[in-house]
């Protein structure tokens, strides 16, 4: 299930880019031991995948049912 998160997530270059970027972020604060930020920068960044990979599989759905409707 996760590797169809990850898939749909990195479809698009902006959401591919954001995903990059918090990644960096979470490694960084892990790098520098700065754990509080760490887990905070994972939350975000769990959230923020959520959201675009809901938001993916309801336009997917909404396209197809606009393509069966046609």
């Amino acid at each position: 299930m996760i590797e169809k998160f990850r898939e749909i997530d990195l479809e698009d270059e902006a959401a591919r880019r954001d995903t990059i970027e918090e990644h960096s972020q979470v490694m960084y604060a892990l790098v520098v031991r700065d754990i509080p930020n760490a887990i905070d920068a994972l939350v975000r960044h769990i959230e923020k995948s959520k959201i675009r990979v809901l938001t993916a599989v309801l336009q997917q759905r909404r396209n197809q049912a606009t393509a069966t409707e046609e």
